[in-house]
């Protein structure tokens, strides 16, 4: 298996990564140690020797016995400990030069101490036309909801303003008195991920009758409680791209049973299905064959579990470069019959 161009091994994980001509920058997220191994080379850095920096204190990572790290020493790992709760740390690499302008946001003794963390949600419910849902629809609309603090909700949002039928808008979070507003919601990966009271209030917002678009993590991996096991949940994310539909249902609608495509990202998640979840979509080309898009109903609505990472794209093999993407071709067509299918309220 062809490894990541960059990775973190240990308690920390990394939660985004930029790129800016020979200048990265990795988001970490976690307490605890973990080594960082860059690939200079897949990553297209030049140039053989570089700083390593953390752009939130400042502070520069040196190799032992040196002043500078070389391509090699990336390769090998940066160790990194972070030992504050939910501390935020930044890494720089690039040469010394294109690095003098991070100087540091805050002294590091600013998260000594830190040992509770609480999410703060909005106070403030939003009203219908704030957040831009109309309650008298138009007859045959389906208001989708976008959970604002998932990857690439914004781009969700302009795509689905281009269909007809859908009237899409961002939820800044998960509470059952905007979900309720809402025909059908999206869900995606976010750094907060999703815990037991978000699982919570999705489940019951689906036994009263909502639709909930589960994307990649969302399905129920890593940071992301399962929200519907008896639907499925996630237990892997191998490098494979190919997928196969193999079942005839109204998301893989204008899909053939047996047809071959290739999704935009490395990786999906794959997903065990539970005993209420049909298996449309498994992967072609890793030797498991998992689950890649399972649905389901549960108490009066419905489910779509969708393993891929729609509306990112990376090369084959390799996270980096990753970039935003308009979904095409059998990818796009999964996941707007999802939406349609989960937005249709009879059964």
């Amino acid at each position: 298996m062809i490894e990541p161009a960059i990775r973190a091994e240990g308690n920390i994980r990394i939660v985004e990564t930029v790129k800016k001509g020979d200048r990265i920058a990795i988001s970490l997220w976690g307490k605890g140690k973990t080594i960082l191994k860059i690939d200079k080379d897949r990553l297209g850095l030049r140039g053989n020797r570089f700083q390593v920096k953390d752009i939130v204190t400042g502070e520069v990572l040196l190799p032992d016995g040196k002043t500078y790290w070389e391509g090699n020493d990336l390769s090998k790992g940066i160790e990194i400990e972070v030992k504050e709760e939910n501390r935020p740390y930044v890494v720089a690499v690039g040469k010394e030069e294109d690095l003098v302008a991070f100087k540091g946001i805050v002294s590091p003794a600013v998260f000594r101490g830190m040992k509770k963390y609480e999410e703060v949600e909005h106070p403030e419910v939003p009203t219908d036309e704030e957040l831009g849902i109309i309650k008298k629809k138009k007859p045959g609309e389906i208001k989708v909801g976008i959970y604002e603090k998932g990857y690439v909700a914004k781009l969700f949002l302009e795509i689905l303003k281009e269909e007809k039928d859908i009237k899409p808008v961002l939820l800044p979070e998960i509470k059952p008195g905007l979900l309720k507003l809402c025909d059908v919601v999206i869900i995606m990966t976010s750094p907060q991920g999703i815990d037991e009271n978000k699982a919570k209030i999705i489940r019951d917002y689906v036994i009263n009758g909502g639709g909930v678009f589960l994307r990649h993590d969302a399905v129920g991996y890593r940071k992301c409680v399962p929200v519907f096991p008896e639907i499925g949940e996630g237990i892997g994310n191998p490098l494979s791209k190919e997928c196969r539909v193999v079942a005839s249902h109204p998301v893989t609608k204008g899909l053939k049973i047996g047809e071959v495509f290739e999704h935009s990202y490395a990786d999906h998640i794959q997903i065990e299905p539970g005993p209420k979840g049909k298996v449309l979509v498994r992967e072609e080309d890793y030797y498991q064959k998992a689950a890649v898009v399972v649905v389901g109903e549960v108490g009066k609505g419905k489910v779509v579990l969708n393993g891929m990472c729609t509306g990112l794209k990376s090369p084959r093999g390799s996270y980096q470069p990753e970039e935003k993407t308009r979904p095409v071709g059998a990818e796009w067509k999964i996941f707007i019959n999802s939406l349609r299918w989960l937005g249709n309220k009879e059964k």
